[in-house]
């Protein structure tokens, strides 16, 4: 499988989801205030942050998830492996 699909960042191996009560200690290289009249995203960004995360700390262990991980879960269970 390789590392990056394309066009799909999340299908990196080290690209996390589920970090919502995480928080993050990071190097941050490029620091970008969008402005609205310039940029019109689906979602509510008016910041973007791109750097090196150092350390992540969570309210627990499965707060964080590899987007790597929840792919090989998605195909397991489309193969019929289905956990229950």
């Amino acid at each position: 499988m390789p590392d990056s699909e394309d066009g799909n960042p999340w299908t990196r191996g080290f690209t996390l989801s589920h970090t919502d009560d995480s928080e993050w200690f990071a190097e941050i290289y490029a620091d970008v205030e969008l402005d609205k009249s310039r940029w019109d995203l689906d979602e509510a960004v008016d910041r973007i942050m791109i750097g090196a995360p150092l350390w992540i700390r969570t309210p627990g262990a499965q707060s964080v998830m590899r987007y790597h991980t929840l792919r090989a879960q998605i195909e397991t269970d489309s193969a019929g492996g289905h956990r229950g």
